[in-house]
């Protein structure tokens, strides 16, 4: 047995100083291809930048096409059946209850219209007398024509009494009421005292040997 394992262990040493001296021997060789090799030179090419693309262009706008109207067609709803409907009952009438008719008032007789006073020819005779008298005078009024009147302009009427003999002839004239204007004052006194009368007629004014009238006078611009 002692034999056997001594054989074994020589046989492993011999084994292990094999493999070492074949460690040797490689890394020997090693160093001299590393020693014997030349530098490997890189060559690098630069590469050229890129190019940015060209924008592309716009689309060209398009017009905008109005979506189509949608018609829509009225629904014709059915006509629906009457519905039936229930006879109302009859209102009743009411009768008037009839009212008390009452008694005619007796009837009384018209009174008597009350006759009209007659008329009194000789008062009529000189109301128209004194009427004629206004309607001369208004038509013989005339604005004044002065430079003061052209100047001012005024307005107003005149209010005058003027006394009369039964010839017709002026006995006196004066203002009643003034228009507030002097220049129209004295042209209203003008044309009383610058007119002509007619005498008193033969009944009017019985007893008077005078009478005195009033007039007024508008001055107004047309």
């Amino acid at each position: 047995m002692d034999f056997l394992y001594e054989r074994r262990q020589s046989v492993a040493g011999l084994a292990t100083a094999t493999i070492l001296g074949a460690l040797i021997v490689a890394s020997n060789w090693h160093v001299e291809l590393v020693a014997d090799a030349k530098p490997v030179e890189l060559m690098l090419e630069t590469m050229p930048e890129p190019v940015p693309p060209a924008p592309a262009a716009p689309p060209a706008p398009q017009e905008a096409t109005p979506p189509p109207v949608k018609t829509t067609e009225p629904a014709f709803e059915k006509p629906k059946p009457p519905r039936p409907q229930k006879p109302r009952p009859p209102t009743p009438v009411r009768v008037a209850k009839p009212m008390p008719v009452a008694a005619p008032s007796p009837v009384h007789a018209p009174a008597q219209v009350k006759a009209a006073a007659p008329s009194n020819p000789l008062a009529d005779v000189q109301n128209q007398y004194a009427a004629a008298l206004r309607a001369y005078l208004q038509s013989i009024r005339r604005y004044p024509n002065t430079k003061e009147a052209r100047m001012l302009h005024p307005q107003g009427a005149v209010e005058l009494w003027f006394v009369l003999d039964r010839s017709g002839a002026l006995v006196d004239a004066g203002i009643e009421q003034g228009a507030g204007s002097p220049i129209l004052d004295r042209a209203a006194l003008a044309t009383v005292r610058g007119g002509a009368y007619p005498p008193f007629p033969n009944d009017a004014f019985p007893g008077e040997s005078t009478r005195r009238f009033t007039v007024r006078l508008d001055y107004q611009l047309n």
